[in-house]
C-alpha cells in the first residue's frame, strides 16, 4: 500500500479469544441490545493496518480497554497508538476506526447539526444539577417551547397552564426530556490518539475530529481506496 515502510519491523501480538456475547432473553427479543466496549472493539479489532498485513490488534495499534462506550449518551471514543510516534499513517488509521463504525453503529451515535434558536442547554443544565430548586417553572419552560420549537419537537410540552401541584412533576419530566435531547445533541464518536503516542497528536486529533475534514478526506478516491482496502472482509 506504501512503497516506503514507516515501520519496517513492527511487534506482532496475538490477538485475544473472542468471547460470545450473551443472547437476549425471549422478553428482550425487540429491545435493542446496549452497545459496549466488547462490542465496539469487535467491531473495529480486525481493521487491517495500511502498511503491513495485520490487523490493527496484532500490532496493537487498538485494545479493548482502549475503548470507551457511554451508550445512554450514544457516545463512543477510540484511542489508538501508532506503532511509532512519527507515523505518516495516523490520519488513515483514524479514518479507518471512523468509517468503520458510521458504517457499523445505529444512526443515533451520529451527531446532528441541528442548532436552537436560543442557547438553553446552560440553564436547564443549571436546573437539573440544583434538582428544581428555586426555579422558575414559567419562565424557562417559554425557552425550552422556544428550543423545541426549533428543532420540531415543540409538541413534547403541554400547552395548558399547569396547575400547582403538577408543576413538579411536569418540571421533572421537562427537565429529564430536555437532558435526553442535550445528550443526543452531543453524541459522538471520537477517535484520537493515545496521549504522548505521536510526534504531531494535536493536529491528529483535530483532523480525525473535524467534520468537514474528515467528510473532504473521503472525497478523495485514494484515500477511501486505502480504507475500502483496510475494511475488506478479510480483515474487518
Amino acid at each position: 500500500m506504501v512503497s516506503e515502510l514507516i515501520n519496517a519491523n513492527p511487534i506482532v501480538y496475538e490477538k485475544k479469544e473472542r468471547r460470545d456475547r450473551s443472547a437476549p432473553s425471549v422478553e428482550d427479543e425487540y429491545t435493542a441490545e446496549p452497545i459496549d466496549q466488547l462490542e465496539i472493539f469487535d467491531h473495529i479489532r480486525d481493521i487491517k493496518d495500511p502498511e503491513h498485513p495485520y490487523s490493527l490488534e496484532e500490532l496493537k495499534v487498538i485494545t479493548e480497554d482502549a475503548v470507551e462506550v457511554n451508550d445512554e449518551r450514544s457516545y463512543v471514543r477510540v484511542r489508538f497508538t501508532p506503532t511509532v510516534e512519527h507515523c505518516s499513517m495516523a490520519t488513515v488509521i483514524g479514518l479507518c476506526l471512523r468509517v468503520k463504525l458510521m458504517r457499523c453503529l445505529p444512526s443515533r451515535y451520529k451527531m446532528t447539526e441541528t442548532k436552537p434558536t436560543v442557547d438553553v442547554i446552560p440553564v436547564m443544565s443549571k436546573i437539573t444539577e440544583n434538582k428544581f430548586m428555586g426555579s422558575n417553572y414559567m419562565d424557562w419552560s417559554k425557552m425550552i417551547r422556544l428550543y423545541l420549537r426549533s428543532i420540531d419537537k415543540e409538541n413534547h410540552l403541554v400547552d395548558d397552564p399547569l396547575k400547582d401541584e403538577t408543576k413538579s412533576v411536569w418540571l421533572k419530566e421537562d427537565a429529564k426530556l430536555f437532558l435526553q435531547i442535550k445528550n443526543s445533541m452531543h453524541s459522538e464518536v471520537d477517535i484520537r490518539v493515545a496521549p504522548g503516542s505521536h510526534a504531531t497528536e494535536a493536529a491528529v486529533n483535530k483532523q480525525l475530529n473535524d467534520k468537514e475534514r474528515v467528510a473532504a478526506a473521503l472525497e478523495n478516491p485514494n484515500l477511501v481506496d486505502m480504507v475500502d482496502e483496510c475494511l475488506a472482509p478479510s480483515y474487518a
